[in-house]
């Protein structure tokens, strides 16, 4: 399951006419080759320069956020080094760590897992967990800009029902597993299957969930 994140930054024009206007950016683009001009020029392409961006993520409280998170960076840095700072993987890891998913158990509601009677163990304690974290890697689909970079990344996710859209995770609950799926909102994947966590015959039916992303 791929899901798509971006990270937007002005580069030096942009800021200083943002500066200029009273701190508000104006984010401009060109293209790529003219960016990496630029930045040879500048110099700004040599490791022992670029220590890494300034940036800042957006999450909500302390709870991992299911909108994937935008970075912005203070200065024009190389956009291989914001793949490869430490920093920046972090932060998109953390941002797009699914807090919507149990282990294959139990309801989810809003943004944490809910275990259902069959999730706990036999010291009674839950057995709910996240994911694993994602890899990260440059989007193949979408060439890199001066304003705008594309990640991508892999997910694997438990056997819960989903279906995979850009940018906003939406869920709705289905009590009888023969109901026809039905999704609204977003921007759908067409080409990507719709699973459902089995039933079980020793076990009781739990609720279904699809999931968009």
């Amino acid at each position: 399951m791929f899901n798509f994140s971006l990270i937007c930054f002005p580069f030096q024009e942009a800021t200083e006419q943002g500066a200029a206007a009273g701190g508000r950016r104006e984010l401009k683009s060109l293209p790529f080759i003219s960016y990496l001009s630029a930045l040879q020029q500048s110099q700004l392409l040599s490791d022992d320069i670029v220590n890494g961006p300034d940036m800042m993520g957006k999450v909500n409280g302390e709870q991992y956020s299911p909108i994937p998170v935008l970075l912005d960076v203070s200065r024009v840095v190389p956009l291989y080094s914001l793949v490869q700072d430490n920093i920046t993987k972090e932060a998109f890891k953390s941002a797009t760590m699914s807090s919507y998913w149990c282990a294959g158990k139990g309801d989810v509601i809003d943004n944490w897992c809910r275990c259902d009677l069959s999730a706990f163990s036999r010291e009674g304690l839950p057995n709910c967990s996240p994911l694993r974290q994602p890899i990260l890697h440059l989007a193949t689909y979408l060439e890199p800009s001066s304003t705008m970079v594309a990640l991508e990344w892999t997910d694997i996710e438990p056997v819960i029902g989903y279906k995979v859209s850009d940018y906003i995770i939406q869920h709705k609950r289905v009590e009888d597993p023969s109901e026809p799926d039905v999704y609204t909102g977003g921007i759908r994947t067409p080409d990507l299957p719709i699973m459902r966590r089995p039933a079980l015959p020793s076990a009781p039916l739990s609720p279904h969930y699809n999931y968009e992303l």
